[in-house]
């Protein structure tokens, strides 16, 4: 369907120079009479369809433009949907909201069809086009397509999508494109991923802040995840404490993990955490052994005492 018989239309209307509709489009009328006239050649026209309207419908005349979406709306094929859509794409500001919210009144089978047919084109640009104009769509049209933007839209759709979903509030539902949008490129994306993240409980949102505590070049998030992950410890099985505290500590740089410990050390009783930590220390050899180890060593005096 790309792009949309756009051509069709455009020599349509060029290769018809001097009718009304041509006289609408450039705005070649003389006075109001004239233009009346012109306006209701163009409604009593069957041969004007409607992907031929579309470039009235950004006609600086407010009378122009009223009575040119009326009559588009009423001869609205699928082809009219596709020319409009492409149209939307090219424009933005004020012309661009009015055009979408005409799409928004155009049948919806029509606009999910010039949808499907829009992000089926082999075309990186175009396919970002019609994501650009897809999620501006009223709620109606556009809500099936938040989890498909954020699993396969490009950064822009991905993100205004995830926005659009975590707004929701039932974050839970969203649980494993979350996990998976932890990691994205975008910062910004893992962000927002990472903050909604600490709703949620369970082994896999602590694997997935544990990586981000370990290899995130973002320090924010590296912040929330280390704050999650201290949550995370405290509510744990106790059997999963040692694991968890070693873990931490193997994760992350230098000033990451003397943050954390002081964190951790201060919301317990030192002796414990230690024990735990030291238990965990037997399970590990070489490098990792001494890392935990250096790390402790931030305490100072209070884990001599404690040992």
């Amino acid at each position: 369907m790309y792009p949309y018989r756009m051509l069709d239309w455009m020599k349509g209307v060029m290769g018809r120079k001097g009718t009304p509709l041509q006289k609408l489009i450039e705005a070649a009328w003389k006075d109001e009479t004239e233009k009346q006239a012109l306006l209701t050649a163009v409604a009593t026209d069957d041969s004007v369809r409607g992907e031929m309207l579309v470039p009235l419908l950004s006609a600086p005349d407010a009378a122009v433009q009223q009575r040119a979406t009326s009559l588009y709306l009423s001869r609205a094929d699928e082809s009219a949907v596709a020319a409009l859509f492409h149209r939307t794409s090219e424009v933005e500001g004020a012309a661009k909201a009015h055009h979408v919210k005409i799409l928004g009144r155009a049948k919806p089978e029509l606009v999910t069809t010039v949808i499907e047919g829009a992000l089926k084109v082999k075309d990186g640009e175009r396919v970002r086009e019609a994501w650009s104009v897809l999620l501006e769509l009223p709620p109606e049209m556009s809500d099936a397509y938040l989890l498909r933007a954020i699993e396969s839209g490009p950064p822009p759709a991905l993100l205004t999508a995830l926005e659009r979903l975590l707004k929701r509030g039932d974050v839970e539902s969203i649980r494993p494109q979350l996990l998976a949008l932890a990691a994205d490129r975008d910062a910004r994306v893992r962000t927002k991923a990472v903050d909604a993240l600490m709703q949620l409980t369970g082994n896999d949102v602590f694997e997935a802040m544990l990586d981000r505590l370990s290899g995130d070049d973002n320090v924010e998030i590296r912040a929330t995840a280390g704050k999650y992950l201290q949550k995370f410890i405290v509510s744990a099985p106790a059997e999963m404490r040692p694991t968890i505290l070693g873990r931490l500590l193997l994760a992350g740089d230098p000033e990451l993990q003397a943050t954390l410990l002081k964190a951790l050390f201060s919301t317990g009783t030192m002796g414990a955490l230690l024990l735990e930590i030291l238990t965990f220390c037997k399970t590990i050899l070489g490098v990792q052994h001494a890392t935990v180890l250096t790390a402790l060593r931030t305490l100072g005096d209070p884990l001599l005492d404690a040992t």
